[in-house]
């Protein structure tokens, strides 16, 4: 098995930082916010043998900069860029869970050419954000009910000290300095645009997740024009996690047949 090494490439962010291994076609991991490229590991370790696995750092997450300061969506969208050119020689796959499939979404519509295929997995967030949730919880009630929301029901319960690790994590680290103001955000809302997407999505979807509830699915299902869904019954927010060996079967069918080589 090969394995994992690391990268740096520049951005107009500063140093990005993926991980990579094997050879063939390049397949993308995306982690969502929060989130780091070796939570990937088990899923690029599977597939290397087939692929040439990059999972980066998403800018300002893990050992990509910036290290301080606000986190845009515009900077997200630029590094990644950056990393496909850098380490991608031909159209690739891209995997992107939660604000991952966002941002994989955005790019694929903004350069058609470097992608091939896209699979999403719970993610984006189509729908208002749900009442009651935050991301960066201010008290371990709110965080017990953000991870309630995002496990799978027969996952273990959260210790205190894990959910007060979390509110610290969340209010000093990525998802802390990510700017969350409406009229950030709003260049990159997909309502207008799935209709014309250019290339087959594979939607992979756990379907325990109350925090991006599979009524996101539904509306991929609707507008897409090359779509197929796979449902992940017994997985939360983050099956590749919950329900690895599943979650890796599901995808491995994805890649040998896209959606629209499928019939949709």
């Amino acid at each position: 098995m090969a394995e994992l090494s690391s990268h740096t490439v520049e951005s107009p962010a500063g140093v990005q930082h993926y991980l990579a291994a094997g050879a063939g076609a390049p397949l993308l991991l995306l982690h969502g916010i929060g989130a780091v490229a070796s939570t990937w590991a088990p899923v690029a370790e599977a597939l290397c043998a087939e692929y040439r696995v990059i999972a980066p750092d998403l800018a300002g997450h893990g050992l990509s900069a910036p290290q301080s300061g606000a986190i845009t969506f515009a900077m997200e969208l630029t590094a990644l860029e950056r990393v496909m050119r850098a380490a991608c020689a031909e159209p690739a796959i891209l995997v992107g869970h939660s604000l991952g499939g966002w941002l994989a979404c955005v790019l694929t519509l903004n350069h058609p050419e470097l992608v091939s295929q896209l699979v999403l997995v719970n993610g984006p967030l189509l729908l208002p954000w749900p009442e009651g949730l935050s991301l960066i919880p201010s008290d371990r009630a709110a965080a017990a009910r953000l991870f309630a929301a995002t496990s799978a029901t027969a996952s273990p319960p959260v210790s205190e000290a894990m959910l007060d690790a979390y509110i610290a994590y969340a209010k000093n680290g990525p998802i802390g300095r990510f700017v969350f103001e409406l009229e950030e955000w709003k260049p990159y809302f997909l309502d207008a645009s799935l209709h014309r997407f250019p290339r087959p999505v594979d939607v992979i979807w756990g379907m325990e997740d109350k925090l991006v509830r599979f009524a996101n699915a539904e509306i991929l299902l609707q507008k897409l024009p090359r779509v197929r869904v796979k449902r992940l019954e017994g997985c939360g927010h983050v099956p590749h996690f919950d329900c690895k060996e599943r979650f890796i079967e599901a995808l491995r069918a994805a890649l040998r047949e896209p959606a629209s080589e499928a019939g949709g």
